[in-house]
């Protein structure tokens, strides 16, 4: 599978899948070898870009698969190339070396904000569901980026409590249900949120950290009020009674 779809970065939304085969191009997958991904510097817009992510894995079956590479950098055109390299033989005998290189692709994004698009946040009940919330991850020119499959966080913070550095207090604890979505095509959801706890001004910050990336949004305060039932109390305790005979009304 060839590299492609990238914005700097973030993972590239197709990930490169190397098979090591033989003179007739069967799969030989005997023995696990390691395979490494170097980027090439061929174009001089290249120069200055690195590869990140796990560049190195370990074939199973004859077959290596890449996961989270990503490149640090923009680039147009055919601008980029990946070079799989892997060892061969024995080492009493010498080791060689082989290797095969990807087709060309492009980085063309870089996002630059993270942005709820589903309106303000109404009140909410400890306990139900948030309304869901709806982000974009966009470039500088106001772009979705396309080619986004990073994963959005959130935490929950109280702003009725400050902390010694005049901060809200982080309440993440409290909630429950979706605490990340993975974007599709720069778009995340988030409509699985409930929050077991009440304040008048509360806020949910999400976040994308990936590869140095670091952009985040919140939403205005929000209230949740109490659930009408938060507790069962037993008013009147049943008391021992001969058998057949009737329980005293119980509260």
């Amino acid at each position: 599978t060839q590299p492609a779809r990238g914005s700097s970065r973030q993972a590239l939304l197709i990930q490169p899948v190397v098979h090591l085969v033989d003179a007739v191009n069967r799969i030989v997958g005997n023995v696990p070898v390691l395979v490494n991904a170097t980027l090439l510097h061929d174009a001089a817009l290249t120069k200055d870009t690195h590869l990140l992510g796990t560049a190195s894995v370990v074939t199973e079956n004859g077959i290596a698969r890449f996961t989270n590479l990503a490149l640090s950098q923009l680039g147009v055109g055919s601008d980029f190339t990946l070079r799989f390299v892997t060892s061969v033989g024995f080492a009493a005998d010498g080791l060689g070396v082989v290797y095969v290189d990807s087709k060309g692709f492009s980085v063309l994004q870089s996002a630059t904000q993270l942005l709820i698009t589903s309106g303000t946040q109404a009140a909410s009940i400890a306990g139900a569901l948030v309304a869901p919330i709806d982000l974009e991850m966009r470039d500088e020119g106001g772009n979705v980026i396309v080619n986004s499959n990073a994963e959005v966080t959130v935490r929950l913070i109280d702003e009725t409590l400050l902390t010694q550095a005049g901060e809200g207090v982080d309440k993440s604890d409290r909630i429950r249900g979706q605490i990340s979505s993975f974007s599709k095509e720069g778009f995340a959801t988030f409509d699985d949120i409930s929050i077991l706890a009440v304040s008048q001004a509360f806020k949910l910050i999400f976040s994308v950290n990936s590869f140095g990336l670091a952009l985040s949004t919140a939403t205005a305060t929000f209230e949740v009020l109490p659930s009408v039932y938060t507790q069962v109390r037993l008013l009147t305790q049943p008391q021992n009674r001969p058998a057949g005979e009737s329980l005293p009304a119980i509260q």
